[in-house]
């Protein structure tokens, strides 16, 4: 995999966005644990919404070793 010998743009672009971002309302309900929390899909649509502006994006995969399946964030 090719990457960049410098992050230096990325770090200014994932700062700026890092200090726009909130937390999301936790509009769901566990009814088991009777505990509120954050639908996936709802915190997924604030933090793309918030790192596109900034020119940022994310892919995700998945892979399996050993057995256990494993997320790659990029």
């Amino acid at each position: 995999m090719k990457t960049s010998e410098s992050i230096e743009n990325l770090a200014t672009a994932l700062s700026a966005a890092q200090a726009e971002l909130t937390n999301p309302a936790k509009t769901k309900i566990n009814p088991h644990f009777k505990s509120a929390y954050v639908d996936l899909a709802d915190g997924l649509d604030v933090i793309r919404k918030t790192l596109g502006k900034h020119g940022i994006a994310f892919i995700q995969g998945t892979s399996v070793s050993d057995g256990i399946i494993i997320l790659n964030t990029r």
